[in-house]
Parts: C-alpha cells; sequence; structure tokens
C-alpha cells in the first residue's frame, strides 16, 4: 500500500511541475507551451516511474538481506573459561605448586 501510495504521490507531482512549467513558458516562437508541457510531462513521467522502481528494487534487497541476517546467541562465559582453561591445562604442563591466573582473551567479533 506505501508503494501504491508514494507512486501516485510522485505522479502527483509531476502533474503539478509541468502544468507550473507551462504558465511559466515564454518562448513561444521556439515551442508552443501545450507541446512544452506535454514533453515535460513525458519526461517527468519516464523520470518518476524509473525511481518508483528503483525504490521498489531497494526495498525488496534491504528486506531479503534482513532476512538472511542469523541471530547469534552468545555463549556462556563460564564455558568459554572452561574451555580456556582446560586448553591451557593441556598445552602447558605445569607443577601442582604453580598458581594460574587468566586475565583476559581477547576475541574478534567481526564487525
Amino acid at each position: 500500500m506505501d508503494k501504491l501510495m508514494i507512486g501516485v504521490t510522485s505522479y502527483y507531482i509531476c502533474l503539478i511541475l509541468a502544468n507550473t512549467l507551462r504558465n511559466s513558458w515564454t518562448l513561444e516562437t521556439l515551442i508552443k507551451a501545450s507541446t512544452f508541457s506535454k514533453f515535460m510531462l513525458v519526461m517527468l513521467l519516464i523520470t518518476v516511474t524509473y525511481l518508483n522502481v528503483i525504490y521498489i528494487r531497494a526495498e525488496s534487497n534491504i528486506k531479503k538481506k534482513r532476512g538472511n541476517q542469523r541471530i547469534q546467541v552468545e555463549p556462556n562465559n563460564s564455558k568459554k573459561l572452561f574451555k580456556t582453561l582446560s586448553q591451557y591445562n593441556k598445552e602447558k604442563e605445569y607443577e601442582k605448586n604453580n598458581i594460574v591466573i587468566i586475565l583476559g582473551k581477547k576475541t574478534n567479533n567481526g564487525g
């Protein structure tokens, strides 16, 4: 419904512009005012139709792109910490008397 309203409004604006150009046309010796207004009306209608098609295609592409985006749920932080501790324990062998403190881990979220 919004697309129809935008199309009708834009065509109405074309009619207003063509009428305004016809009323302000002063070069009657070159081209008649009615001929000029018809020419401008056709040119404006072609331009507005093209812009409306571009708008509709852009809107549909945005909807498709939003639909393809997946919602990613972050895993629980305690599971991440357990994985990092277990990986650290496997990678490094240390004595039982050592104290290990892991301050943080840098992650790249892709953004």
